[in-house]
């Protein structure tokens, strides 16, 4: 005797598998644009010198101006991005760097804020500012920015 599986149970089943694995957060790419604050010169940056920037091992500019930097809050997509495909790091390797900094230098880590927006804002308020935002929050080119950079997820 063979047994039929019901249809409801598949259908149920497959409807929830599909949930999982079709879950947006997991399946859009999020691009991150690394912007500056307009008056800034610097046309293009490298892995590199991010990496310097956000670590504060670079905290000026060519021109002397003072680099602030701005991240992302912990947990974001941009945030995780950047950790890992600039600094090399996960949220928990990134924390663990700036205990042993503080420690050490008495360095703070930059300034974490909750909204693109707010990163929008606060680098076009600041001459020296730097950071990264999703892209897509940078299409219609909000003034006092300038994007220099996109990183590809």
């Amino acid at each position: 005797m063979k047994k039929i599986i019901s249809a409801p149970w598949f259908g149920i089943g497959f409807f929830g598998l599909f949930m999982v694995v079709a879950s947006p957060e997991k399946i859009l790419a999020t691009d991150i644009a690394i912007i500056v604050n307009s008056a800034n010169d610097i046309q293009t940056i490298s892995d590199g010198q991010l990496k310097n920037l956000f670590l504060k091992i670079d905290r000026y500019w060519s021109d002397n101006v003072p680099v602030t930097a701005v991240h992302r809050n912990e947990g974001s997509p941009a945030y995780d991005l950047f950790l890992s495909r600039v600094q090399g790091q996960s949220s928990s390797q990134a924390l663990s760097f700036w205990i042993d900094r503080k420690q050490t230098d008495g360095s703070s880590p930059p300034l974490q804020v909750s909204e693109d927006r707010l990163v929008i804002h606060l680098v076009a308020s600041v001459k020296g500012a730097i950071g990264y935002v999703e892209a897509n929050h940078v299409a219609d080119h909000p003034q006092g920015i300038r994007v220099i950079r996109i990183i590809k997820e």
